[in-house]
């Protein structure tokens, strides 16, 4: 009970934390590009590229499950095997059009409804070898039906792929309750009893934060808009003049752009953003090493927290490279 209170009111305080911040690092690029453009009068050469993190097809990462076929005769063949009521639960209406999430929860109590009572059979009991085909076949069903919760439900789907907006940099990301989820998510499969309304609240946290999605949106926005700026400063370095009385001037007014814009503004965030990175690139690589993770989604996560985020840090060196030849002109 207190676990889903801290939940909820973590939930809670990242509904609250507002919108308009998780543009803010757009627009601080777009101002020190503008602020540099006009204070050097050499152009930046505007990057129009549109960000897409690529993310695959929803219904091609869905696994097909082989339903269980029980004959209405087989029940009465079982003695003190609550079994008919889980199936007859899943064949109402109801049953048949569950949630990827209400399916697992539904599909791992039934597995251990099934060992149960496989183990109160007698060894010669006309149904040990049902019961046992029965078995082998939900056990190995139940990793692919996790499978397809992680993939097919939308909190997941969303959480991972779709976003409109950026990191903030504060609580409101939503750092700690995306964690959380992940890992739960992660390791509920190996899990002796699942509380269906806790795995509800983790989905619904994920779905809220959207951390992955935002956290890759972010360091592609800052790979893609800080080459045009390193020209602009390559250019200058290329171009200062330390002979001109005026290039003492410039430069300080260099440092207040750097320090007043970029090191106030830019670096705090991205040094959020690698703080996410440390915390939540484990649970995205056990999602990737999974052996159940669909291959479509590997790809899509290695290629966000591998690939895109490694051209996202190579921008930002390069960048930072610049900056300080620019302090260390004329001296």
């Amino acid at each position: 009970m207190l676990f889903r209170y801290l939940l909820l009111l973590a939930v809670l305080t990242l509904f609250l934390g507002g919108c308009s911040k998780h543009n803010q690092i757009k627009s601080d690029l777009q101002a020190v590009s503008e602020r540099l453009e006009s204070f050097t009068e050499l152009s930046i050469t505007k990057n129009t590229a549109v960000i897409e993190l690529n993310a695959p097809v929803k219904t091609s990462m869905e696994y097909p499950i082989e339903n269980l076929q029980i004959k209405l005769r087989d029940f009465y063949a079982l003695d003190d095997c609550p079994l008919g009521q889980f199936i007859a639960e899943r064949n109402t209406a109801l049953g048949k059009v569950q949630l990827p999430s209400t399916r697992f929860v539904y599909e791992h109590r039934l597995l251990k409804v099934l060992e149960s009572c496989m183990s109160q059979l007698e060894k010669d009991h006309p149904m040990q070898a049902q019961m046992q085909s029965w078995l082998a076949q939900k056990s190995h069903n139940l990793p692919l039906v996790w499978a397809n919760m992680m993939t097919q439900s939308q909190e997941t789907f969303l959480a991972f792929t779709t976003a409109g907006d950026f990191i903030s940099g504060d609580s409101s990301d939503g750092l700690q309750v995306s964690k959380l989820g992940l890992n739960y998510l992660l390791s509920v499969l190996e899990t002796e009893s699942i509380d269906a309304n806790e795995l509800e609240l983790h989905l619904k946290a994920l779905l809220d934060a959207r951390l992955p999605a935002r956290m890759w949106r972010t360091q592609q926005l800052i790979a893609q808009q800080l080459p045009p700026i390193s020209d602009l400063l390559s250019l200058y370095i290329d171009q200062a003049n330390c002979s001109s009385a005026r290039q003492e001037q410039e430069l300080t007014i260099m440092r207040n752009i750097f320090s007043n814009m970029f090191a106030d503004k830019i670096q705090p965030v991205a040094s959020q953003l690698n703080h996410y990175q440390y915390q939540l690139n484990p649970s995205f690589e056990a999602l990737v090493s999974h052996p159940n993770t669909p291959p479509a989604l590997s790809n899509y996560v290695k290629a966000q927290y591998v690939e895109s985020a490694e051209l996202y840090k190579t921008r930002m060196q390069e960048n930072i490279e610049l900056w300080q030849q620019v302090f260390k002109l004329c001296t």
